[in-house]
């Protein structure tokens, strides 16, 4: 800013030939009350006259009065509002009062919806929660497999393809998927057997053979005897597999085991190897050319207490020991000895 004291105003009155106002000069007078009259420049100046008493608190307004600015100069009044939040359950704000200028402001969070993102109540939450890793009821209980929890109430809309992957356990009370489905037996009285089997057949080669799609349950009662388990897997239907023994024996005897190998061998399996294999039927080769015939023979694992019933019940009541007839010296009576049956 550049101040120019002109010496030959004299009484008020300014004269000057290059004087001019724009903004960053200032022209002054050594009059007390100067009567400025135009300057042969840019801005015609006049005298201003106003009412009031100037100072430090104090500004010009444009009716040419002095006021007081509101707070006594040290700025104009804020009105300010409180911070809130809600819902209050969810977020909190500390020292929310007085915390922001205007009439007050708020932070609102919905709850989460199918729709929503939001936060979860905590109904929500514990209706999430209680969601089964594992799920119990009865002698099984459904673990490792939480996806497994949609399965189906009902199959009454579900294709007869998919029904192939579907098994109803009774433990969740739905259908669930198979291939793979590991559950434990509380009292370790599972058995590994077959659930379904779509049989064996001779391939269109007829030193060949074909085999049905299996859905079978593999017990394991050994690893943790404390804990036993039983997976479900699915295998799918295999053709024009090849007898490794053909030519040198009359029968094969074939098992799977729970990676879908479908084993052969010359001899029936053994009580040890049908803990693992399940044996699913045989193939008649007899002339050791061609298959002459097959016979399925699965092993099942559907009521194992009950077939054992029933086996029972077949074979009747048995003697264990004792119970020695004998005659009664030389008339027609007889004697018996003490001893225990089965029944």
């Amino acid at each position: 800013m550049y101040e120019i004291y002109d010496s030959s105003v004299v009484y008020g009155n300014l004269s000057a030939s290059t004087g001019v106002y724009d903004g960053s000069v200032r022209v002054y007078s050594t009059n007390n009350n100067p009567d400025i009259s135009t300057l042969s420049g840019k801005v015609q100046m006049v005298q201003l006259s106003a009412s009031g008493t100037p100072s430090s608190t104090t500004y010009l307004r444009g009716d040419g009065s002095w006021s007081t600015v509101s707070g006594g100069g040290s700025g104009g009044s804020v009105v300010v509002g409180n911070l809130s939040a809600s819902p209050t359950s969810v977020i909190s704000i500390t020292n929310g009062t007085s915390a922001v200028v205007g009439l007050g402001t708020g932070i609102t969070i919905s709850q989460a919806t199918t729709t929503t993102n939001g936060y979860v109540s905590s109904g929500d939450w514990n209706t999430f929660n209680s969601k089964f890793n594992a799920a119990s009821s009865g002698l099984f209980s459904l673990s490792g497999h939480s996806h497994y929890t949609s399965g189906l109430s009902d199959v009454s809309a579900v294709s007869p393809t998919d029904l192939q992957t579907l098994v109803f356990l009774s433990a969740v009370g739905k259908y669930v998927p198979i291939p793979t489905l590991t559950v434990a037996a509380s009292d370790g009285s599972g058995s590994s057997g077959v659930l379904t089997f779509g049989g064996l057949g001779i391939n269109t080669d007829n030193t060949k053979f074909d085999v049905g799609a299996i859905q079978a349950l593999f017990a394991d009662n050994t690893a943790n005897p404390l804990l036993p388990t039983m997976t479900v897997k699915s295998f799918p239907a295999t053709s024009g597999n090849t007898l490794t023994n053909l030519t040198t024996q009359d029968a094969t005897y074939l098992a799977v085991d729970i990676n879908g190998t479908i084993h052969q061998s010359s001899v029936l399996y053994t009580p040890t190897q049908t803990r693992d294999w399940i044996p699913i039927g045989n193939i008649v080769h007899s002339n050791r050319q061609y298959i002459n015939t097959f016979n399925n023979g699965s092993h099942v694992a559907m009521s194992p207490a009950n077939q054992l019933g029933d086996l029972m019940d077949s074979i009747g009541v048995f003697n264990i020991d004792g119970n020695v007839f004998t005659a009664n010296d030389s008339n027609m009576a007889i004697n018996k000895s003490v001893g225990n049956i089965f029944k």
